[in-house]
């Protein structure tokens, strides 16, 4: 009698636990090794090290902060167009506060003595009122109008007071006590040398600085120029 042929026995399907660690192996095989994980990180290391470097501020150096820069960056514009930056503006905001807290000093005297009046104050009183008016006219038009002419046109109005409080000095110092002065000085004469003198030094430090912001504002602006001729 023949042998009884027994038919192939279906495989026995992989417990569910069993699968899943072999998955894992699988997975695992194709991902890449832990030493080449670490040799790419340190090739991609020194790049990342060096934008932060760059990024960051060298130690040891500490930001500058000046009233009023001595250069401006320069920035790229379409032809026939030109507009003041944030930092223009932000300096002659600046320059605009100092420049205003020259004008209120010198109406000191007159609001101290009372001759806020033109048609009864005396003839130096009413000058300090008047060529403060003039001061705060241009202060306001340069802040209306910022451009590096505009603070240069201020730095001449400005330098110009200063030669005047110059020139008040001078006279009060060199003129005899038996002598009248001019603008009725006379009767302030034991105080108007110094005060005088004084405002000079405040104007001419006014001076310096709308001349200081001017020169960088016009340097930058000729370069942008340049820049989009060419």
């Amino acid at each position: 009698m023949p042998p009884s042929i027994r038919p192939p026995e279906k495989p026995q399907p992989m417990p569910l636990a069993v699968g899943a660690v072999m998955q894992r192996i699988r997975q695992h095989e194709t991902r890449p090794s832990l030493v080449a994980r670490l040799a790419a990180g340190l090739r991609r290391s020194p790049r990342k090290s060096g934008a932060k470097a760059t990024a960051k501020r060298p130690p040891g150096r500490a930001r500058r902060w000046s009233l009023i820069p001595k250069r401006l960056q320069p920035r790229t514009l379409p032809p026939g167009v030109y507009e003041a930056g944030r930092a223009q503006l932000h300096a002659v905001w600046k320059l605009a506060v100092l420049l205003g807290a020259a004008v209120l000093l010198s109406l000191l005297p007159a609001v101290w003595h009372g001759h806020l009046s033109p048609h009864v104050a005396p003839g130096w009183a009413r000058s300090v009122l008047m060529v403060a008016g003039l001061q705060g006219l241009y202060v306001v038009w340069m802040l209306n109008a910022p451009d590096w002419a505009t603070v240069r046109v201020v730095m001449f109005v400005f330098a110009a007071v200063a030669t005047g409080y110059a020139v008040a000095t001078t006279a009060v110092m060199a003129t005899p006590p038996d002598h009248p002065l001019p603008l009725e000085l006379g009767n302030v004469r034991s105080w108007a040398a110094g005060w005088c003198g004084g405002m000079v030094l405040v104007m001419g430090l006014c001076t310096f600085f709308s001349a200081r912001l001017s020169t960088a504002w016009r340097h930058t602006f000729l370069q942008e120029a340049a820049g989009r001729s060419g």
